[in-house]
């Protein structure tokens, strides 16, 4: 009885904890994506300043992509501009990243546009980072586009890797934890690679060249996943 109080315990403890450490795992992720692309923004970039496009062609084509996508939980447009502002505000102008960009020159005094002229040389990297976490807003906007044709995929999929294991079930069929078990973790990590590169691709890529594929593959992994999930509960 002892250990069954115990479990139930640890099983209600998991239940009120899980919200938070997904939304700390989210909050660690989407950092962890904006200063990988910052990175990628300043070091691998700043050597090809005359390769590069101009960020207001870079957004342009990326808002382009965002008002073709469908709509879901409102206009993906708006939800684009609304997630680019967000970044701009707290991750720059907050910060008074762009504070020496937006000033009125002429009302500095000598001193303070003496400073100004000095931390000028950053406003390449400045520019660039900024560019690149919008973008970034932008591409998080597409994906939740596809959220519900996602769904749908995995849950045919699903579905279809219960019925299997139900005739596995009571067929006599084989069972593999292994085949279960990796099939869940290559589905997570393959999700998680993907959605990252693409948020840090810095040249143009359309967004259903990677995820089509890449729902398609996790949602067979997804079958498997339920297929081979143990007959005896």
């Amino acid at each position: 009885m002892a250990g069954d109080g115990a479990a139930i315990d640890i099983g209600v403890t998991k239940a009120i904890t899980a919200p938070f450490k997904i939304a700390a795992f989210l909050a660690i992720g989407f950092f962890v994506i904006l200063v990988g692309r910052m990175a990628i923004d300043v070091w691998v970039l700043a050597d090809a300043k005359d390769r590069l496009e101009a960020p207001a062609v870079i957004i342009d084509r990326e808002m382009a992509r965002a008002a073709a996508a469908p709509d879901f939980m409102g206009s993906t447009h708006d939800r684009a501009i609304s997630w680019a502002d967000f970044i701009t505000e707290w991750f720059y102008r907050k910060l008074g990243l762009l504070r020496h960009m937006e000033e009125d020159q002429s009302r500095l005094g000598m001193t303070d546009q003496a400073v100004q002229r000095g931390v000028r040389s950053m406003d390449f990297a400045i520019t660039r980072t900024l560019t690149g976490s919008q973008v970034i807003s932008i591409r998080a906007a597409i994906m939740v586009s596809y959220l519900p044709w996602i769904g749908f995929i995995y849950l045919l999929a699903f579905v279809d890797g219960a019925i299997e294991r139900t005739r596995r079930k009571f067929g006599a069929g084989r069972e593999s934890s292994t085949v279960y078990h990796r099939a869940k973790y290559f589905q997570v990590t393959m999700a998680t690679v993907v959605s990252a590169a693409y948020l840090w691709w810095p040249g143009d890529v359309d967004p259903l060249l990677i995820l089509v594929p890449t729902t398609l593959a996790c949602a067979a992994l997804a079958r498997l996943q339920a297929k081979y999930y143990k007959k005896y509960i």
